[in-house]
């Protein structure tokens, strides 16, 4: 079993135990020109750092994506860091510690 496999199975596990399964669908592998549809019949854009330093001063390409789109944001993100402070600044979403399971489920 493959390190992504591993994950999958964790928060596919997580889901059930979160009521939550049925509103998810794990896409797989999925060709470039079908992001955009995929992205717009979404409800939610999610953006999961860690808590890593030198996260605290890097944009990920997905926040203009899920903008353009028109998606509001969950994202976990360490406290301080640029991406926080563009999501909060614009009223993109909202912003969660990254592991804090309880902000992240009420979010």
């Amino acid at each position: 079993m493959g390190r992504r496999t591993r994950y999958l199975d964790h928060y596919m596990k997580l889901a059930v135990k979160l009521g939550v399964k049925d509103n998810i669908i794990l896409a797989g592998e999925i060709e470039h020109e079908r992001i955009p549809s995929i992205l717009h019949a979404s409800d939610v854009g999610v953006i999961p750092y860690a808590d890593y330093d030198f996260l605290r001063n890097t944009i990920p390409t997905k926040l203009f994506e899920y903008c353009v789109c028109g998606l509001p944001i969950i994202a976990t993100t360490p406290e301080g860091s640029l991406l926080e402070e563009i999501i909060l600044k614009y009223h993109l979403g909202l912003v969660c510690k990254p592991f804090d399971i309880k902000r992240i489920v009420k979010a």
